[in-house]
């Protein structure tokens, strides 16, 4: 696990953008990392995608409007 970078949403919440390996492949996975008074670490909630798919990934993104 590499960790690329993180975003900070809330005091004890963050999305880190690691690269890592599944199962001999690798992924970039974006996660969400929390710290608790009952756990402190990754969630469940987040995404690993081959890292071919990131251009797509980034260009899809790019489009959603809020």
């Amino acid at each position: 696990m590499v960790i690329l970078d993180e975003i900070k949403l809330k005091e004890n919440v963050k999305l880190v953008i690691q690269r890592r390996q599944i199962g001999g492949k690798t992924y970039i996975d974006i996660r969400k990392w929390v710290k608790t008074k009952r756990y402190t670490g990754f969630t469940k909630k987040g995404i690993a995608i081959e890292p071919e798919f990131l251009p797509q990934l980034i260009e899809s993104l790019q489009r959603v409007k809020i």
